[in-house]
């Protein structure tokens, strides 16, 4: 298995990176703990652990009863060497803007419903920008005022992939470094602040998304073009691929055993350990997935707490799927509570996602992918969605939109069962019926339509969730997750932006 990335490591990491790349300037302050807290889903004591660490390293001072401040510093490379950096992994960098053009529109575009844009907390700094220009501040109150935006949403995993993609632009090179070496800036990306809080401000969604992706894509070809002159300042500089985009949607709690549990429950659901049938033994799952027996046993123990196995003297454990009484009492824990929260969010995120995805990947089906998935919806009691959104990981040719996806799945592997194993088949029917005809307009090379069908499938998952969860076992912070109006944001078969 994949090692793990822990909260306290992912926190360090991202405002250290910040930090020395100039995305936080020194004499500025952070923003308080409280807000550390929310904007990265961690406890008090982790927050003070990791600005106790960037204190240590001189990179924050800290008093009593005020928020942390930007120290000064050398920085962790020269311009130039950061310029060849960012040349040897162009490629990357520029697969990693692409992905933002696809996938912060509708983020933002949706987390902007019912939001007043002059309530935020970046708001007033970004009027200051439309006032008095890039001198207070430039690109970062407006990136501030995009987090901010995201924060209404209430999903953490939209401002964390927001914060995920950002440190990972390298925005300030390109916005305040790059001048003396390539005669280029992105500053008009972000300078004119007023025309972007008023595209914020206006009420139609799909106005708002076309603008807002006309504006990355404005930014992602100003980059693509600094990236070509570099090339061509530093032509001795040979291309590498050794520093992937990464995100972890999971941190914190992504222990060993909850992902076998994770990945268990799934076959579960999907017949490849049918119910009342036995799972591989102890030793056979501990090879399979690379852990030591101890892992998989507390991985099991795990399951039959959930009601999904049942282990037996000398038998073995066999999968069963739980019943109302089990899983009424595992809602009653805060961590199945806050597992439930992350899946329905990944819902939501999905229903937002996997548009842009299947207008990207489904051109690139081949005729053997459709014949593969045909076969699929020929099973009986299959659920074939989850073999279209493999193809179309497959197919993608973004890296970063890959990772993005592949995160999301593991975050909707955990709850997978509240969909499908609950006895409710007309739900489920309706579900397939709805994987049907988007693959259908696949088939006939209706690609709109594809994407369409596709994220109104996750409408459906999540509308059918939180009804399920909040009607049958009180779970009533399901409602805190709204259902995409995806027709508003993206459109009804308006022509293809991608």
């Amino acid at each position: 298995m994949e090692s793990k990335d822990t909260r306290f490591n992912y926190m360090y990491q991202n405002l250290r990176n910040r930090i020395i790349n100039g995305q936080l300037q020194p004499g500025h302050q952070l923003p308080s703990s409280r807000r550390l807290c929310e904007e990265y889903q961690v406890g008090i004591r982790t927050v003070t652990d990791v600005l106790n660490a960037l204190k240590k390293e001189g990179l924050i001072d800290i008093q009593p009863r005020r928020a942390a401040r930007i120290c000064s510093h050398e920085g962790s490379f020269s311009v130039e060497t950061a310029a060849r950096k960012i040349t040897a992994h162009g490629n990357g960098l520029l697969q990693l803007y692409q992905t933002m053009t696809h996938v912060l529109p509708p983020l933002l575009t949706f987390s902007a419903q019912k939001c007043c844009i002059i309530e935020l907390p970046h708001y007033a700094q970004a009027q200051k920008v439309c006032r008095y220009g890039s001198r207070v501040g430039g690109w970062r109150p407006m990136s501030a005022l995009f987090q901010d935006l995201l924060n209404q949403s209430k999903n953490p995993l939209f401002i964390d992939i927001y914060s995920a993609i950002e440190v990972r632009s390298c925005l300030n090179f390109f916005i305040e470094d790059q001048a003396p070496i390539t005669g280029l800036s992105l500053s008009s990306s972000f300078s004119n602040a007023s025309w972007i809080i008023h595209m914020l401000e206006g009420k139609d969604a799909l106005t708002k998304m076309n603008q807002l992706t006309d504006m990355y894509v404005k930014m992602t070809s100003a980059v693509e073009e600094s990236l070509d002159r570099l090339s061509k300042v530093y032509p001795d500089v040979e291309p590498q691929n050794d520093d992937p985009f990464t995100w972890n949607a999971v941190r914190g709690r992504d222990y060993y055993y909850t992902r076998i549990v994770r990945d268990l429950v799934n076959k579960i659901g999907i017949g490849v350990y049918p119910p009342n049938t036995y799972l591989p033994s102890e030793a056979r799952l501990a090879q399979e997935y690379g852990v030591s027996i101890f892992t998989v046993r507390n991985a099991l123990a795990q399951m039959e707490r959930l009601g999904f196995s049942k282990t037996y003297n000398v038998k073995g454990t066999m999968a069963l799927i739980p019943n109302d009484n089990v899983v009424f009492r595992s809602l009653q824990t805060p961590t199945t509570r806050q597992d439930t929260m992350m899946y329905l969010y990944s819902l939501q995120f999905l229903a937002l996602a996997i548009y842009p995805a299947a207008l990207l990947a489904g051109p690139h089906f081949t005729e053997e992918d459709t014949a593969a998935l045909q076969l699929k919806f020929e099973v009986q009691g299959a659920i074939p969605l989850g073999d279209i959104i493999e193809r179309i990981i497959e197919r993608l040719e973004l890296e970063p939109f890959r990772v993005i996806l592949l995160e999301l799945g593991k975050l909707a592997q955990w709850g997978y069962y509240f969909s499908f194993y609950r006895n409710e088949s007309t739900s489920t029917n309706l579900l397939n019926q709805k994987s049907l005809s988007a693959f259908r307009c696949m088939q006939y090379k209706n690609i709109r339509g594809f994407a369409e069908g596709l994220s109104d499938c996750y409408c459906h998952i999540l509308k059918a969730v939180r009804k399920f969860v909040i009607e049958k076992y009180e779970f009533t912070e399901a409602r805190d997750v709204p259902i995409p109006d995806i027709y508003g944001i993206f459109g009804n078969g308006s022509p293809s932006r991608v």
